[in-house]
């Protein structure tokens, strides 16, 4: 059976992009900054365009700061832009749910 299930957690990279869509309905864009597995000479991210229509994620989103941590569930979707000499592929995943990731240990600030 095929399916296609995207589960990412990560820190968010600023502030996101509202879009009124033809439909009516608003789509909003964000970027997810993801850490690539260790070991590694230096840090290398990734980072992950995320979209939603769904307003409740949007709520969520929007009540995020810069370099929040959240994990994101939702589907990779492939969306094609501009004329048919030219087209342009690129995927981004379509978030069904978001809420806060927890800080590593490894991250965790002490204080005393």
């Amino acid at each position: 059976m095929d399916h296609n299930d995207v589960q990412l957690t990560g820190k968010l990279s600023g502030a996101p992009e509202h879009r009124e869509m033809p439909s009516g309905d608003t789509q909003t864009a964000w970027r997810l900054v993801v850490r690539r597995p260790q070991p590694r000479p230096r840090a290398v991210v990734d980072t992950i365009r995320c979209v939603t229509y769904d307003p409740d994620v949007t709520a969520f989103v929007e009540g995020l700061a810069s370099g929040d941590r959240m994990e994101v569930s939702g589907a990779i979707r492939c969306r094609i832009y501009g004329p048919p000499h030219a087209k342009v592929w690129r995927y981004v995943v379509e978030v069904a749910s978001a809420t806060r990731a927890p800080v590593p240990a490894a991250e965790a600030v002490v204080t005393c």
